[in-house]
């Protein structure tokens, strides 16, 4: 099961939620700098592509090699926080952590979520209707 932290901004609209995956991000770890630009990171993406540019000016091939690997790892293990700061940075607000085999899932349960909180606060109850003896609009008949 993945976890995933719930961000949401007051400001824009109610329907603008970010769901952040907690843990290693594979699209970080193999695509560093263009992850980066797509997250709006801007700063990350500069600061990576400098470090690969000194890294492979000042160490021979293995040496570069594994500084690179090392700092793509670095990435890997810290793309959530990145993109955590930059969501707080923005104005948005962690609301929750749910846990869920996949984003769908995740969205289903968060929203399911905040839809009995809603009704919690209005007083409207979730209960099921009373059960009903007879058939709907009379259309099958009863026999008693």
């Amino acid at each position: 099961m993945a976890v995933y932290s719930v961000f949401s901004n007051a400001a824009k609209s109610p329907d603008d939620v970010v769901f952040l995956k907690q843990g290693f991000s594979w699209p970080a770890f193999l695509f560093s700098v263009p992850w980066c630009l797509w997250h709006r990171l801007w700063i990350a993406a500069i600061i990576i592509a400098a470090l690969v540019i000194l890294f492979v000016s000042l160490f021979d091939g293995t040496m570069a090699l594994i500084l690179m690997l090392a700092m793509l790892l670095a990435l890997g293990f810290c793309a959530g926080e990145l993109r955590r700061g930059a969501l707080l940075a923005k104005g948005f607000n962690e609301h929750m952590v749910v846990s869920a085999s996949n984003r769908e899932e995740a969205e289903l349960r968060y929203f399911l979520a905040a839809a009995e909180d809603v009704s919690a606060l209005s007083g409207v109850t979730s209960k099921p209707f009373p059960p009903n003896h007879h058939e709907p609009l009379g259309l099958f008949g009863t026999a008693r």
